[in-house]
């Protein structure tokens, strides 16, 4: 129930959802008479709409969370005992997919495969299972994601899957126990740059001795007509859902009492 909760109750804070709901119920509230009650949810819905589809706030918004920790070529990082790659990277093969496919956080795998390559830890821990039951015949997706970095060169003798998590605190906690098991001490944490802050402090507060090695940046000095930033975009609005999701996970995470210190 936890886990369906945490995927159903973000939405009502996401824009477009506090678009609909107070455009609609100021819109009944007028047609019942109460017309400044009705008014003023209007117009909340209007600001919300301009505010949330603009891209350069959206980019602002992000930011700050993409760049808590800075990126490293894979040659440059620390090496440590092993790497842990986050799922998210993969969409299922579910109907019509005959095949995994990539996800937009794809990058994850690419990097924790070159990682591996420039031979910055001898072991890939793979983690992420299936947020919601599936047929049988589908595996967890760190399954897909191991088959993956094995044709990007990892030896399936250098990969460990853990498909049992479904969120990032699970992720930490089943993480554990390989690394316990393998007498593992170090690893570099692989996963996108947004959920860096949230997903090092929960390891961290799991007892994991990580280092962040984040990619997947979306916010950059990518050069572009500067009208571009002003126009409202449906893209803008979907940025601005995520990074809430991610800030309402730090919230509750810090609630709970599952992030650690973070990184100096």
């Amino acid at each position: 129930m936890w886990i369906l909760l945490s995927k159903v109750l973000p939405h009502l804070l996401y824009p477009l959802t506090v678009v609909l709901l107070s455009g609609v119920l100021g819109f009944v509230l007028r047609r019942l008479g109460a017309r400044r009650s009705g008014a003023s949810l209007i117009a909340l819905s209007a600001i919300v709409f301009v505010i949330s589809s603009n891209p350069w706030l959206a980019g602002r918004f992000r930011a700050h969370l993409e760049h808590w920790y800075q990126p490293v070529r894979a040659a440059d990082a620390p090496t440590a005992d092993a790497i842990v790659l986050l799922g998210g990277g993969l969409r299922l093969p579910v109907p019509p997919r005959v095949d995994a496919e990539f996800a937009d956080a794809a990058d994850r795998v690419l990097y924790a495969s070159r990682l591996y390559r420039a031979g910055r830890a001898p072991l890939v821990v793979v983690s992420g299972g299936n947020v919601f039951e599936q047929d049988a015949a589908v595996r967890s997706e760190s399954y897909y994601v191991s088959r993956l970095l094995q044709e990007w060169g990892v030896p399936a003798s250098r990969i460990i899957v853990e498909g049992r998590s479904r969120n990032t605190r699970e992720n930490a906690l089943e993480t554990k126990k390989i690394l316990d098991r393998e007498r593992i001490e170090t690893i570099l944490l692989v996963t996108s740059a947004m959920h860096m802050p949230r997903a090092l402090a929960t390891f961290r507060g799991a007892g994991v001795d990580a280092v962040a090695v984040p990619v997947d940046y979306t916010v950059s000095a990518y050069s572009h007509p500067a009208i571009l930033d002003f126009l409202p975009s449906s893209s803008a609005m979907h940025a601005n859902a995520q990074t809430i999701r991610e800030y309402l996970g730090i919230v509750v995470y810090g609630l709970r009492g599952w992030l650690g210190a973070p990184a100096t």
